[in-house]
Order: C-alpha cells, then sequence, then structure tokens
C-alpha cells in the first residue's frame, strides 16, 4: 500500500522554490501536498500560451501573487556582453539595450532631443534631475575661476598667444558664477537613460543605431552602458533609483532644452477613438496592449467623458464577455448602461462608507 503523501522530488528546484515562497506569501502551510498542487499549477501556468490567459478577474491568491510579481519584476533578464558585442540584454523573450549621454553639446536649440521622442522605434527615455547645493557650487566655481586665472597668467609671461579658449572658458565661469548670486540660474546633477527595446538581435542593433545616429547630429555622443545593463535597470522608469551616476552639471535652461514638448500621434488600428490632441489628430488607443492599464479622463463638463468610458468599456466586453466589471458612480451616470448590458446595479445609502 502507497504513502499517502505523494512525491514531490521530480520537482525541480526553481519550480519547488516559487512554489514555497508563494505558500508562505499566502500564509499556508508548507506541506507536501500544498507544495505538490502549487508547483503542478506553476508548471499548468508555463505550459499556457500568453494569448490564453484571460486578462479581468484574477482566479485565487496564488494566481494574484504571480501576477503581482509579473508587474514588479521580469520573469526572465540575462546580459549579453562579450568582446564581439555590445551590451545589451533579455528581457521576457525582448531584446534591449541602454544608452545614455556621454557628450553633450555647448549650445542647443528648444526642443533638440524631438527626434528621440517621436521615434517609431520602441524608445523608453528616462531623465534624473537632482538640484545641486548652490554654495557648494559657489565654492567649486570660484576655485575654478582662480586656477583660470592663474593658467592666463602664466600665459602672459610667457608670451604665449593661444589664451583664446582658456579666456572663454573664464569669462563662462566668471558669468556662472554672477548669474548663482543674483539667483538668475539654478544648477542641477542631471542623467538621462535611454531604453531601446527590439524583438530580434538585428532589429535592435538597428534601432541602437538610428538613435546614435540621430543624438549625433545634435553634436550628442550617446554610448552603451557597457556591462551595466541589467544595473540600468534601477535607474529606468518607475524605479528610478539612479546607481549608474552618469551625471553632468547644468544649468536649468539647458535642462529645459530637453524636455518632450511634443508627442507622436497615436493610431492603433484596433484601438478605441478617444479624442484629438494638441495638434488636432485623432487618437486611437487600444491601452489593453500597453504595459499597464490605468488611465484618467479630463475634460470640460459636456466634452464627452462618460460617452468616451462607456465606449471603451463595452469594447472591452465585445473582446471578453467573460470579463467581470465594477463601476463605482456617485453620479448615477452608468445605471441605464449597467441594465443595458444585464448587469447589477447596488445602490447605497448617503453615509454608506466603502473599503477597497
Amino acid at each position: 500500500m502507497g504513502s499517502s503523501e505523494p512525491s514531490i522530488e521530480d520537482i525541480d528546484d526553481e519550480t519547488f522554490g516559487r512554489a514555497t515562497e508563494i505558500l508562505e506569501a499566502n500564509g499556508d502551510d508548507l506541506t507536501k501536498e500544498n507544495i505538490r498542487e502549487q508547483a503542478e499549477y506553476l508548471l499548468e501556468i508555463e505550459d499556457v500560451d500568453e494569448g490564453e490567459l484571460r486578462l479581468g478577474v484574477v482566479q485565487d491568491e496564488s494566481e494574484q501573487a504571480l501576477a503581482d510579481q509579473d508587474i514588479i519584476a521580469p520573469r526572465q533578464l540575462q546580459e549579453v556582453s562579450n568582446l564581439f558585442e555590445s551590451g545589451y540584454m533579455v528581457r521576457n523573450d525582448q531584446f534591449v539595450r541602454t544608452l545614455t549621454i556621454h557628450g553633450y553639446p555647448e549650445r542647443v536649440p528648444l526642443g533638440w532631443l524631438e527626434d528621440l521622442y517621436t521615434t517609431n522605434d520602441q524608445v523608453r527615455v528616462t531623465q534624473h534631475i537632482e538640484p545641486r547645493d548652490t554654495g557648494s557650487v559657489l565654492r567649486k566655481l570660484k576655485k575654478q575661476l582662480t586656477q583660470l586665472r592663474a593658467r592666463l597668467h602664466k600665459k602672459d609671461q610667457k608670451n604665449q598667444t593661444n589664451t583664446h579658449e582658456v579666456k572663454a572658458d573664464r569669462d563662462m565661469v566668471k558669468d556662472l558664477i554672477w548669474d548663482i548670486i543674483l539667483g538668475e540660474t539654478k544648477l542641477f546633477d542631471f542623467a538621462i537613460y535611454i531604453e531601446i527595446i527590439a524583438d530580434t538581435e538585428q532589429e535592435l542593433d538597428d534601432a541602437t543605431e538610428r538613435v546614435v545616429d540621430s543624438l549625433g547630429a545634435a553634436n550628442a555622443k550617446a554610448v552603451t552602458l557597457d556591462k551595466r545593463q541589467v544595473e540600468s535597470q534601477d535607474a529606468l522608469a518607475s524605479l528610478g533609483d539612479d546607481r549608474i551616476k552618469a551625471t553632468q552639471l547644468m544649468q536649468e535652461t539647458a535642462i529645459g532644452t530637453m524636455f518632450p514638448f511634443i508627442e507622436p500621434a497615436i493610431a492603433d488600428p484596433e484601438g478605441v477613438f478617444y479624442g484629438f490632441d494638441g495638434t488636432n489628430t485623432p487618437v486611437l488607443l487600444n491601452r489593453y496592449q500597453l504595459s499597464s492599464y490605468s488611465k484618467a479622463i479630463a475634460g470640460k463638463m459636456g466634452s464627452g467623458k462618460t460617452f468616451a468610458e462607456k465606449h471603451e468599456m463595452y469594447h472591452r466586453l465585445m473582446m471578453d464577455p467573460d470579463i467581470e466589471m465594477l463601476v463605482l458612480d456617485p453620479l448615477g451616470d452608468f445605471v441605464d448602461f449597467a441594465n443595458d448590458l444585464g448587469g447589477q446595479v447596488i445602490r447605497l445609502a448617503a453615509r454608506t462608507r466603502l473599503t477597497p
């Protein structure tokens, strides 16, 4: 007669570890039976194609734990770098490379990074802007000004004529000191990280070349964060913990030129019509194809906010009839909509409080 407890010896170490972590997170006992059932569930999830996983209501706490894990961190992350390749990563079966700007141009027009923000390639840009202490900056600038004056004095004593560059640096530092003293400018530590995403290694290299060429046209030098690709993930939005520290001291006017003042047109063939952007271009967007599903609709009274949301909800129900929707509707604008679709309307007293 066999043992009443099933054997778990055939479960691989990685699946065993994930199963026990989920059980501990849910407060369940680490019995062989619980571990075996959880491991079987994890293996079933791995065998299912992503397209078969239904968006909507999470079935149980284990699935909730897996969903939370996928949101917080990628399920696969591997850095690739050797003597013959420029560093990149394989993240969730996609090829990813992070760049930064190593050399900035001395003078740039407003919106000089426009091509970077409107490219057709998958590019994510993260900026880190940290204010510098005015007192310490002034001390360093005054020390630099003293050094430049000393260099000029030596050149004059030696009757050297190649003083144009040093004089220009001296005048620039002197003007900057006075601008800070008069409160006409502020200084910041600025860093920018550019993440490029592609489906194949060749597409990644091609997109990287386009980004580098685009920045090079503005006299900016973009470089790959070799051997620091995984580390760069912390510096990118939304975590934003910059341990790379590829910073440059900049005035606020220079930083202002790097902000994205325009956005590419949004026209998704599978999307829902949301309205028009600032250039009167129609916006067709399927937000369920994006990395997260949150949004806010803002507009004047009577501009169609409620209609747009009903349109999208109906569109989603057509795509996934089994989805469960919950609408908190203090104004009663969705009552007829819910009734028409066979939904349940629950009316609460005025002083009723809800705990989300």
